[in-house]
């Protein structure tokens, strides 16, 4: 999406990271809203899985769960040092 933002393809993009750092760091992009200005507390990003993958996998689930939990915290914690 930021490719097509740079090329002139688009003139705008609705998107996640990395793919908004990625647009505003290069400069052919700036962040206009978040998804928390248009709704209040949105996550922004979700982790799926399928009823199978719960239901055969729940330990490996638990792990990437935590592994998302943990990420999120660190870059909300440390923007700077997760941006570069």
């Amino acid at each position: 999406m930021s490719n097509s933002l740079r090329t002139g393809q688009v003139d705008a993009i609705s998107t996640y990271e990395p793919y908004v750092s990625l647009a505003t760091n290069i400069g052919y992009g700036k962040v206009l809203a978040s998804s928390h200005d248009i709704l209040p507390n949105h996550p922004c990003c979700l982790v799926v899985a399928s009823d199978k993958f719960i239901a055969n996998h729940p330990d490996t689930l638990k792990i990437m769960l935590d592994i998302h939990k943990n990420c999120t915290i660190f870059v909300n914690e440390h923007p700077e040092e997760s941006a570069s």
